[in-house]
Parts: C-alpha cells; structure tokens; sequence
C-alpha cells in the first residue's frame, strides 16, 4: 500500500465539492508526470519512484493549496458560465413572455380598441362630408346669385330674389 494520504489532504469531507476537482487535477498530473516520465526513461515508474519523485513533493502543503486554489478558479468559472447563459435564456425568456403580453390583450381590451377606432373613423368621415356639402352648397349659392346677376330682368327683382 501506499504511504501518502493525499485524498484526505484533498478532500476535507464527503461534500467538498472543490476537493474532489482538487483530486481529480492531482491525478491529471500524475497522469501526466508518469507520461513523462515513460517517455523520458522508456519505462514505467516504480511505486517507489513515484513515492519519491511524485508524492512527496505534492504532499506539501502549498501543493495542496495550489490543488484547490485551482479547483476553485475551475469550479467558479464553470458556475460564472452556466449562470451567465442560464441568465441569457432567461432575459430571453422573459422579453418573449413581454411581448407576447402586449401583442396577446384581452377579448374585451380588443372589442373596446375596434369600436372606438370604429367610432373615430365615422366621425371623421362625416365630419368630411358635412364640410364638402357645406363648400358644394356655399358654391351652389354663389354660382345661383351670379346667375341672378346675369339674368336679363330688372335691377329691382334682382334685388327682391337676392335679399329675400
């Protein structure tokens, strides 16, 4: 069996979370540093010489701090990331919900709108024809008495039917 402890020097209890990213960061450089050590030496390390070279220096305390300043900086940009595209989602999620409000309006909010445009566009159209039958008949009238000036009669009846 081995002589290091470096899973509870890790790990500070079953929910450690950041210990256990701190662990598997460790075993990513053992992984690597055995690699390494085969490709330099053409052969595998022996438990002792991973003992040796491997365990004891990462043993220390710092190295141990170094393990899980890291998993923090992983873990917290891992946490920064889903927040900020769950965040995104819901901003997205909650400008449709808004829009969706102000084009959806109640039954009664929509008959009340069309009536009342209703409304607005029959007063403006009389509005419209009440004033070109008011500017057709102030024509008539003038078109009438120019007639009435015109006419081959005396300047008496023409006074008479003008001033009536």
């Amino acid at each position: 069996m081995w002589q290091h402890n470096i899973f509870e020097s890790i790990i500070e209890d079953d929910n450690d979370f950041v210990g256990k990213v701190a662990y598997s960061i460790y075993k990513q450089e053992k992984v690597a540093w055995v690699k390494h050590f085969e490709l330099t030496n053409k052969t595998y390390p022996s438990s002792e010489e991973i003992e040796k070279y491997f365990h004891t220096p990462i043993a220390r305390p710092e190295s141990i701090k170094r393990f899980r300043n890291e998993a923090e900086f992983v873990v917290n940009r891992f946490i920064n990331v889903t927040l900020s595209e769950e965040l995104a989602l819901y901003k997205a999620s909650l400008k449709d919900d808004a829009v969706l409000l102000q084009i959806k309006k109640p039954f009664k909010v929509s008959v009340l709108e069309s009536l009342t445009a209703a409304m607005l566009a029959s007063v403006i159209t009389a509005s419209f024809s009440t004033a070109y039958w008011l500017y057709s008949e102030m024509q008539d009238s003038k078109r009438l008495e120019e007639l009435i000036k015109q006419a081959p009669i005396s300047d008496e009846i023409k006074n008479k039917i003008l001033n009536k």
